[in-house]
């Protein structure tokens, strides 16, 4: 016989409860010992069992994700009960019961419940409103744990301005301190290089001539590194004039046309003839093509081709716009990194096994490209985006780069008729 009364347990469960129906609950009732790390009740699951907690604890816990995949709710102590919000609702388990230690439970059936329920009214209100206040305690607690994730969150996000600040000013004055005595290097080596003993050796001649390449690479690197800064601190000055797109690209073609030819690469324009001018900054928009020209070219192999098309759209927001792509038939570019490649120094793939050519098949670079091609867009009031289908270094899907900016009433016949 069990040393526990099942009808002295319940009563305080159910206070008021008739004496006839109280009877009936404590005869439908089952005393049950398990071990620890016993799960009683497992969420999401349907329950027909009703608990109360004789002796030892249980957790109540939810799944989040694979991450987290467990957080801890609260504990039920002796006199506490759970499963009654399952039979009340008809429905699955809202959480998981497992046993910290040894633990003795009083368990009902979910039909014995349901019978006294149907007869005695105050005590179906009892239930209800035992289900109401650990629904609102349950509620009270996602409220408080919501604010105190968010207050973590905006005390991190502050640090992360304030970091990002300091690593944007710590950019922007090393560019400015490099600029100077690169300057000055660059001024010794041109007259080294031009001085009758160097022009006569070869071997110096050489060596000069490397020396000025790696300076003009290195002079490259840290305007990028400022534009980046100026557009961090949204310092880009747009100073527009009426534009021309092909001879942009143009002029970005003739830029790259040794490596062009030395790689064997195939660069193709379609439609930018039939473009309006536009009104924009032609150095920006020069930067943004020559940038994503660049990133055609490095990751396109030997003998492929690129592509920069054009035409006039009529954009979702129902203005005038030019569209232009510049597609390649290169390794392409996984989808989960088609938000991040415009932003400063990320870059896909091991950096350490990048060649030190920037124009070379997957070359090597900071990093910066992509961004200064997408801050002078967004400074113009354009889009910029990628398409493509994933990295493939076999099957060579590609890239397609869209550029959208906006027109104005301002055209091409305007320009030419007021000229």
């Amino acid at each position: 016989m069990s040393e526990y009364d099942p009808k002295e347990l319940l009563r305080p469960v159910f206070p008021g409860l008739e004496e006839v129906d109280l009877a009936e609950l404590a005869s439908a009732a089952e005393i049950h010992s398990y071990p620890p790390h016993t799960v009683l009740c497992r969420e999401d699951e349907f329950g027909d069992t009703f608990y109360l907690i004789v002796e030892g604890r249980a957790c109540v816990s939810k799944y989040l994700d694979e991450e987290n995949p467990r957080r801890i709710l609260h504990w039920l102590e002796p006199g506490d009960f759970f499963g009654e919000i399952a039979l009340v609702q008809g429905g699955s388990r809202t959480a998981t019961v497992d046993t910290e230690g040894p633990i003795t439970v009083l368990e009902i059936h979910r039909d014995a419940l349901v019978r006294v329920l149907n007869r005695s009214a105050p005590m179906a209100i009892h239930m209800v409103l035992r289900v109401t206040s650990r629904l609102r305690d349950a509620d009270q607690t996602a409220i408080e744990d919501l604010r105190r994730i968010n207050a973590e969150l905006r005390r991190a996000y502050h640090n992360l301005e304030r970091l990002d600040q300091a690593k944007t000013d710590f950019i922007s004055v090393v560019g400015h301190e490099l600029r100077t005595p690169l300057t000055v290097i660059s001024g010794y080596a041109n007259m080294i290089r031009t001085a009758p003993a160097v022009r006569e050796e070869r071997n110096l001649r050489m060596f000069s001539k490397g020396i000025i390449t790696s300076i003009d690479r290195l002079q490259a690197i840290i305007d990028s590194i400022l534009d980046v800064s100026r557009i961090d601190v949204a310092a880009l000055e747009v100073r527009k004039v009426p534009a021309s797109i092909i001879v942009l690209i143009k002029e970005v073609e003739a830029h790259f046309r040794t490596t062009l030819q030395e790689r064997s690469l195939e660069f193709q324009t379609q439609g930018l003839d039939r473009l309006p001018f536009i009104m924009a900054d032609s150095d920006l928009l020069y930067k943004a093509f020559y940038h994503l020209i660049v990133n055609a070219i490095k990751y396109t192999p030997d003998g492929g081709r690129i592509t920069v098309s054009g035409r006039v759209i009529r954009a979702e927001d129902g203005q005038d716009a030019i569209e232009i792509v510049v597609e390649d038939t290169g390794i392409g570019i996984d989808p989960e990194h088609h938000e991040l490649i415009f932003e400063k120094f990320y870059q896909t793939g091991e950096v350490m096994f990048h060649s030190s050519g920037v124009t070379k098949f997957k070359g090597g670079g900071p990093g910066l490209g992509l961004a200064i091609a997408k801050g002078a867009i967004v400074a113009h009031g354009g889009q910029i985006w990628v398409d493509s289908p994933g990295h493939d270094e076999e099957a060579l899907s590609g890239s397609r780069f869209y550029v959208r900016l906006p027109l104005t009433e301002w055209s091409e016949a305007k320009f030419f008729e007021s000229g």
